[in-house]
């Protein structure tokens, strides 16, 4: 079977040494497939590829999983991703470690960071200087508010 995905991806004109190493899982056309699929999309704005109804390998597939570099895809079957990839699950986007989410297509490390970061824009700013404040009668911080905040110099 590894030769015949080897063969696959030569004939493709693509390097298999390469696809095993750099190349990772980004979804498929079903279920927790293309959930993730469509996740992966929001941030590359990619069309799935058409469907192919065997895998590189040759082998028959009902379900078209997909492998890319960010530039091209492939469609291979579960079973060549599950033996000859090493990204073979979800990667985060931002750090490439595996991940479990639905949702966001980060891991948990990087999720809480976006979450966190999220909080703190919607916090209200100072007019003055910027820093974020939680004074609900005026838009200062109570720095600016007293004269003594040092990003505004007074």
């Amino acid at each position: 079977m590894y030769a015949k995905f080897r063969d696959g991806l030569a004939k493709l004109g693509v390097d298999p040494d390469e696809v095993m190493k750099t190349w990772k899982y980004v979804g498929g056309n079903r279920d927790s497939h293309k959930n993730y699929f469509e996740t992966w999309t929001k941030k590359t704005k990619k069309d799935p590829p058409p469907y192919a109804p065997e895998c590189v390998c040759g082998h028959e597939i009902k379900t078209n999983c997909y492998i890319s570099n960010d530039v091209e895809i492939l469609v291979v079957g579960s079973c060549c991703i599950k033996r000859f990839m090493e990204h073979k699950t979800r990667t985060c986007s931002d750090c490439n470690a595996p991940h479990k989410n639905r949702k966001y297509n980060l891991c948990n490390e990087c999720k809480q960071k976006m979450k966190e970061k999220e909080k703190e824009e919607k916090k209200p700013k100072c007019s003055d200087c910027g820093k974020s404040h939680q004074n609900r009668k005026n838009n200062l911080c109570w720095r600016c508010r007293d004269g003594v905040c040092r990003a505004t110099r007074r």
